[in-house]
């Protein structure tokens, strides 16, 4: 003769409290079949389920049973595992590709703090920061640096007859030609202000940076804008003042750019579209 007892669910907090709990309930009942169940993707809590209890004569069962199922869910803890290594991997892409964009973002605006935004080649700063860099880095190595200064013959004129956007695209054309005419990966032209341009030469001669000017010259005109307002000749010109030093302790950058400026004074009097070296070399 047996008689069924009712489902009774416990909840405990480990797994040592359920035996415990079934075990006590033993002193009562001979045999209990107990199924435990372990959900989710920690295992802080515990569901104990009694699922039948049998009464049964001590006869037939001199002992009592205790059948303990612990099913811990594996599918759902590896779904929540595979959920949380997905947003993981989501938020690492978002992460990283933010990091790019901000990367891409910073090379961006360093680059447009050095350069100009009508000629797109170095602006009047970076001219000013590398000119200082190279001769103090120059003057410990007891090398030369030349530069050359230049602007366009009669470009008020030329705007004044063609138009202030035409004059732009003209100083566009002209900041390219110099840009493209200069030997070595280590020189660089700025716009130095309007329409003068600086061109730097590091560790170069006063005979290298003359052909260097003399290239920049015939570059342009093989280019061949035209000038009806020019007085000089039928196409746009320049002129360009050369100059050469050692740098020293006792001298600064500033001085090559006054000898310069003095050079191109001096090619603009003698009538423009020509170069003029200054007779000051400090080499």
């Amino acid at each position: 003769m047996s008689q069924q007892w009712p489902k009774l669910e416990l909840h405990c907090g480990s797994v040592t409290t359920g035996l415990g709990i079934a075990y006590m309930l033993l002193e009562v009942v001979p045999a209990i079949k107990v199924e435990y169940t372990i959900v989710g993707q920690q295992i802080y809590w515990l569901l104990l389920i009694v699922l039948s209890l049998y009464f049964e004569l001590k006869s037939v069962f001199p002992r009592p049973y205790l059948y303990s199922c612990f099913t811990q869910n594996l599918s759902i803890q590896n779904a929540q595992l595979l959920k949380v290594n997905q947003q993981l991997r989501q938020t690492l892409h978002v992460q990283t590709m933010t990091e790019q964009r901000l990367a891409a973002s910073n090379q961006i605006l360093q680059r447009l703090a050095i350069t100009d935004g009508l000629t797109q080649i170095y602006n009047r700063h970076f001219f000013d920061q590398q000119l200082h860099a190279a001769w103090q880095r120059l003057g410990q190595d007891g090398c030369p640096i030349s530069m050359i200064l230049f602007d366009v013959d009669y470009f008020k004129q030329y705007n004044d007859y063609y138009g202030h956007q035409a004059g732009d695209v003209c100083l566009q054309q002209i900041a390219q030609v110099a840009r493209t005419s200069l030997p070595r990966p280590v020189d660089f032209v700025a716009r130095y202000g309007g329409e003068e341009f600086a061109v730097v030469l590091p560790n170069m001669s006063q005979q290298s940076a003359i052909a260097t000017a003399k290239r920049i010259q015939q570059a342009l005109q093989k280019l061949a804008i035209p000038h009806r307002r020019s007085n000089v000749g039928a196409i746009v010109s320049i002129s360009l003042g050369i100059a050469s030093m050692v740098p020293t302790i006792d001298t600064s950058c500033k001085t090559l750019v006054t000898l310069a400026d003095q050079a191109l004074y001096e090619a603009k009097r003698q009538g423009r579209d020509r170069h003029i070296a200054n007779s000051t070399v400090l080499i």
